[in-house]
């Protein structure tokens, strides 16, 4: 297995050096850095890189890539959460979500143990980001983590009129996908009258009921 991984690693290396601008621009660089992670190779480094393409489809193999290292990834991605470049904040978040998600495959029980000992606190410094999305990122972090909706849809909330239709979109998609345990927090904050969120609950609650009918995409296009 050991040598199995050196050759992997090597490859990497080797592809990395010799097509580094024409792989950046294809984001093959981040399909095949994917590839050696099935392949039971862990370039934690490279991949945390990564995170400063805004691609979506970089994005994806970056971000899934690092959930499926789990446990070894986390600290790289707590020191991403306090980069420079906004959008590797922004994916060190995301990926640290995605990890929540893993949490429930067999052999993966100790992951969420550990997401809770040492990223609640750097998620929640995140709430306070300068960057929107990085805000939203860290929220929607947390609650795949810990599932809080009380802590998190205000944060959501502040976020679903940003003249970002990028943040504006993943607000809302989160909100949504908070389901039921959603629509019940955004019922206590709209009948809160001593909430500065409360009208934009009302709305908020409102729009989600709206997009049943005519789906998250379609909504935002026309609100």
């Amino acid at each position: 297995m050991e040598k199995k991984r050196l050759k992997y690693v090597a490859i990497t290396i080797a592809l990395l050096l010799l097509g580094h601008v024409v792989l950046g621009l294809t984001g093959l660089r981040a399909f095949i850095l994917a590839v050696l992670v099935d392949g039971g190779a862990h370039p934690v480094y490279l991949l945390v890189r990564e995170l400063r393409d805004d691609r979506p489809d970089v994005r994806t193999f970056t971000v899934s890539a690092i959930a499926k290292i789990g446990k070894d990834a986390i600290p790289s991605l707590l020191r991403a959460l306090r980069s420079g470049d906004a959008r590797q904040r922004e994916g060190a978040a995301e990926a640290l979500g995605a990890m929540g998600n893993w949490q429930a495959i067999p052999g993966r029980e100790d992951l969420m143990p550990e997401l809770k000992r040492v990223a609640i606190d750097p998620l929640v410094e995140a709430l306070n980001d300068k960057d929107a999305i990085v805000r939203v990122r860290a929220a929607l972090a947390l609650w795949q983590i810990e599932r809080k909706e009380r802590q998190i849809v205000p944060i959501l909330l502040g976020a679903v009129d940003d003249e970002n239709s990028y943040v504006k979109y993943y607000a809302y998609d989160g909100l949504r996908r908070m389901q039921e345990q959603g629509i019940k927090t955004l019922t206590e904050i709209a009948e809160d009258e001593n909430s500065p969120l409360r009208n934009k609950a009302r709305m908020v609650k409102r729009d989600l009921q709206l997009q049943r009918w005519w789906g998250l995409g379609r909504f935002l296009e026309t609100s």
